[in-house]
């Protein structure tokens, strides 16, 4: 068998054989592209000038038929008129009227026996001797001979200018010939004329009569002026149709003409417009030479692009397959892992990239179930997916599922799927993965903190209402406290009213404070923190909780005598002893003790209060129960009493604000958490701590 280098040999030889024989077939395409367009302009070219020459031809018909009517109806209003005798006194009137028409040298009225009997120029310059000229004598053998031409011919006074005649038959009332009236025109009118026409270089412009006299040409080589030069063909054409467009042979050039031939609309008259072969087709034959130069440059390019090519195959073909090395090493020591599959054939490559991120061989893949590794709440959605993107060829979708790595830990993957089935250097659904689990993480934590922000945002909105209800319930409060002190004032000592007076002052002084806590809250602020008499706080707060406990229930407080000095907000501590104690009301059905005791304690090794947590007093002592909650004032915790404890199965305690201790531990605990701490009594009479 040959080996790999004789084979690459073969098929660069071949590959170069077709490199040749693909330029001789652009090369020939490229000139037969010329050709075609050589001919396809010269035919534009061809059509170009018919399309100017008929335009031009039927403007000078119009023109030249204008300047003729004009003349005409001067010759039939005299006609109009009657005897010779009539027209000729008619005279100084048509003199007035060549002003308008100078293209008439004069008109003259002429009698049956050819003598000149009127005319509007006396000098000399007017033609004279007409008694013999085709013109009457035309009219004068045919009563229809209707308006004439007659052939240019030289005259004036030093007769050397080209004129010719119109003229018409003038006749006696009984019908019988009267005479002739005639215009005498000058042809350098209609030279000057045609000659503002830039018909350029080979092109013409002819004013003959039906029988192919010319009357004017221009421009005229070789005085073709009164001479006939009759073409059937133009002739018979303008006949049938008015008009005649095409190749004739000019009898005065000698030489191929394109021209175009055009009737004076209601005259016996015709205008040729026409040009040599050698001008229609001159901008061709630049355009021609351009297109044969473009053509020699484009297919010797061609030849040398193909010559180089087949030249730097080879040097590509290694660059290619160095590419190819180059884009392996790539893939085999990037982090992401590939995978290339056929639904055929199953997995028939497996980048070393998937097995540093997932651990898992190219043998481990191809012997396990395609959904086996992926999370159960994901093989679903995959299933669907790829089921999808068989039948959508070019199609990428990106997902991302958990999969179990091979250690047993599961992966968050990124994984992009390519359906390049159809693409032929490939053929094959192409799988990149990406391993995200550390940003999945991260957007895990972010959307926690986000969640803590929008609590913490929702919390400020309740503050701001808070501290607007504040504000109003302040205002109230000042009527009651303005009322109470009035009472204290007028009452006598030593009345009871006077005490309970003095216990709506306090609670409205309380309530006063209370507010002022709210209104701290809601500008985000800590109450204003002094040294406080603790058991003066209790024993008010005792005072009011007093007068609203039920008749089953008696209160016992046990308080030392000496001030118990802390350093706190008197309204925030007073609102906790009040919270301490109405939980404790509400958990004891209506009868039975609320014992309070203030007492002082040693506080040893710091202490960390986390929720669930309880201690012992000793056996068969008291319990006591702890909570601790999040930074929020109106946070409650709900707790439980211990086995064996004779109270009902749940209470609520309210949390108060409460600071941490300074420890290593606690500093990530966020600042003013909320704790309480309430204690319960094993035996039939409750106690709330």
């Amino acid at each position: 068998m040959p080996t790999a280098a004789a084979r690459s040999a073969a098929s660069r030889i071949t590959l170069t054989r077709a490199l040749v024989a693909l330029g001789a077939v652009l090369v020939g395409i490229n000139i037969a592209s010329a050709i075609w367009d050589a001919r396809t302009d010269r035919d534009r070219t061809e059509l170009r000038a018919r399309r100017n020459l008929s335009n031009l031809s039927g403007l000078l018909s119009e023109q030249t038929a204008a300047a003729l009517e004009a003349v005409d109806l001067v010759l039939r209003d005299a006609v109009r008129d009657g005897t010779t005798a009539k027209v000729a006194a008619m005279m100084p009137r048509l003199r007035d009227e060549m002003i308008h028409i100078p293209q008439v040298a004069g008109f003259l009225v002429i009698d049956a026996d050819g003598s000149v009997v009127g005319r509007t120029n006396e000098t000399p310059t007017i033609d004279h001797g007409f008694a013999g000229r085709a013109f009457f004598t035309a009219h004068r053998e045919a009563r229809d001979a209707g308006l004439f031409f007659s052939e240019p011919y030289k005259g004036g006074g030093d007769g050397t200018k080209w004129r010719f005649v119109m003229s018409r038959r003038l006749n006696t009332p009984n019908g019988a010939f009267s005479g002739v009236i005639a215009a005498v025109m000058e042809i350098e009118n209609f030279d000057r004329l045609y000659r503002m026409i830039d018909v350029g270089e080979g092109g013409f412009i002819n004013l003959r009569a039906r029988d192919g006299t010319i009357i004017t040409r221009v421009p005229d080589p070789r005085e073709a002026r009164g001479r006939k030069f009759p073409n059937p063909e133009i002739s018979a054409a303008v006949d049938r149709e008015g008009r005649f467009i095409g190749w004739t042979t000019s009898p005065i050039l000698n030489e191929r003409v394109l021209v175009s031939a055009v009737i004076v609309r209601g005259l016996p008259l015709e205008v040729i417009v026409g040009a040599t072969e050698a001008a229609v087709f001159a901008p061709w034959h630049s355009e021609a030479s351009r297109i044969f130069l473009r053509t020699v440059l484009t297919s010797a390019a061609m030849l040398a692009l193909i010559a180089l090519a087949a030249w730097g195959l080879a040097r590509r073909e290694r660059a290619l397959q160095r590419k190819q090395r180059q884009f392996r090493a790539m893939i085999e020591h990037s982090s992401d892992g590939v995978i290339l599959t056929r639904p055929e054939t199953g997995i028939f490559y497996a980048s070393p990239g998937l097995e540093r991120m997932l651990g898992y061989t190219i043998e481990d893949l191809r012997e396990r179930e395609p959904y086996e590794l992926l999370h159960p709440d994901h093989v679903e959605a995959t299933r669907s997916r790829r089921s999808q993107m068989m039948h959508s060829p070019g199609k990428v979708v990106t997902v991302e599922t958990m999969v179990r790595h091979k250690d047993g830990s599961w992966r968050w993957i990124e994984n992009t799927v390519s359906n390049l089935l159809e693409e032929p250097s490939v053929r094959a659904l192409v799988m990149n993965f990406r391993d995200i689990t550390e940003r999945k993480l991260a957007d895990a934590e972010r959307s926690r903190l986000e969640q803590r922000l929008r609590q913490a945002q929702k919390m400020e909105a309740v503050g701001r209402l808070a501290g607007g209800i504040a504000h109003d319930f302040n205002n109230i409060l000042g009527g009651i406290l303005g009322y109470a002190e009035m009472l204290v004032e007028q009452t006598a000592a030593g009345s009871p009213f006077k005490r309970y007076a003095q216990n709506v002052l306090t609670a409205a002084n309380r309530a006063r404070g209370l507010v002022d806590q709210i209104l701290a809250y809601s500008r985000s602020q800590r109450g204003k923190r002094v040294a406080v008499d603790l058991s003066r706080i209790v024993a008010e707060t005792l005072e009011l909780v007093r007068g609203s406990l039920d008749p089953g229930i008696s209160l016992e407080a046990k308080l030392p005598a000496a001030p118990l000095q802390v350093f706190g907000d008197a309204t925030q501590l007073h609102q906790v002893v009040m919270n301490l104690c109405t939980n404790a009301i509400q958990a004891m059905g209506g009868k039975g003790t609320l014992r309070v005791t203030l007492e002082t304690a040693e506080v040893g090794a710091e202490r960390s209060l986390a929720h669930g947590t309880r201690s012992a007093r000793g056996p068969g002592s008291d319990w006591r129960w702890f909570t601790a909650s999040s930074p929020t004032p109106a946070a409650q915790s709900t707790w439980r009493a211990p086995p064996g404890a004779a109270l009902r199965s749940r209470s609520t305690c309210r949390a108060s604000t409460w600071q941490w201790p300074t420890t290593t531990r606690n500093r990530a605990r966020s600042p003013g958490a909320m704790a309480s701490e309430c204690w319960w009594s094993t035996t039939s009479n409750r106690s709330s701590r």
